[in-house]
């Protein structure tokens, strides 16, 4: 069996989709071909059985839980979903990490950044500064999208961390005038925080697998983070409702704390940040 994997978003749904390949490696011996030419896309479409996200939930449970085998091994199939179904990497975590070991080469891509990277790349830290307190937020789409995090949700957090004199903030440089009001409205808060966005998704990623403390967004980036982070890592998680089925991401391992995560609109974010000057 073959299983032609596709990453057509960014570096956390990326690293996701790469565990759902990897897993069926695991369970079922399958060989994973990474697909490097995005122009002809379809052909892969119109070839190969498509495993969408109810498909998978439904081979995998079916394997873990009966040990049967309801895909035919004798077939090749094409992932395209996002398989953000963190219990079976959780449970398969020691696998998952031998198997990169085997394949440290294996190339992998994200839509947000121009190389691929390579499958070693998940679990091999890089030197970064180590932060006792990072925190990830995202901002960009998720502003047009009404899915930005409250700032206020955020100082909430703030408010309950007692060191906040090693702290930096990791997201993508701010572009937008609202972008830069919120980045501001948070540093008045924790004006000696640090803020982080490389171009390079590997160097963020393991900043934030360094912290002592790690706050997520609601993102795949930042919980691929803490799946492989420091190894007694507290990870602040957002406790909101998923958006679609397939994203069913919330507890990469035990030490967790969840806080409260209200979203907000863009009209919402002018009226809370509105006032703020950036120049």
């Amino acid at each position: 069996m073959k299983i032609y994997s596709y990453n057509g978003s960014g570096f956390g749904n990326a690293v996701f989709s790469q565990y759902a390949a990897i897993l069926f490696a695991i369970l079922f011996d399958a060989e994973i071909v990474n697909i490097e030419d995005k122009s002809n896309i379809q052909v892969y479409y119109d070839t190969y059985i498509h495993i969408d996200d109810a498909y998978f939930m439904n081979i995998v449970n079916a394997k873990i839980e009966r040990d049967e085998t309801i895909i035919d091994i004798n077939k090749n199939y094409f992932l395209i979903g996002y398989y953000q179904h963190d219990s079976y990497y959780v449970k398969y975590k020691k696998e998952i990490i031998e198997y990169v070991e085997r394949n440290p080469h294996q190339l992998v891509f994200a839509s947000h950044y121009s190389k691929p990277y390579q499958l070693i790349d998940i679990i091999e830290k890089k030197d970064t500064k180590v932060y006792d307190i990072v925190i990830h937020i995202r901002l960009g789409d998720f502003i047009g999208l009404a899915w930005t995090m409250n700032p206020n949700s955020l100082i909430d957090v703030l408010e309950t961390l007692n060191n906040k004199e090693n702290i930096c903030i990791v997201m993508k440089k701010p572009v937008s005038e609202l972008e830069k009001k919120y980045v501001k409205y948070i540093l008045s808060y924790i004006p000696n925080a640090i803020l982080e966005n490389n171009e390079n998704p590997i160097i963020d990623y393991n900043i934030m697998r360094n912290a002592r403390t790690l706050v997520c967004s609601c993102s795949t980036f930042s919980w691929v983070a803490s799946f492989m982070g420091y190894e007694n890592q507290l990870v602040y998680f957002p406790n909101y409702q998923s958006r679609w089925n397939h994203e069913q991401f919330r507890k990469p391992h035990d030490m967790i704390v969840y806080y409260e995560f209200k979203r907000c609109s863009e009209i919402d974010l002018w009226n809370i940040l509105g006032n703020i000057s950036i120049e």
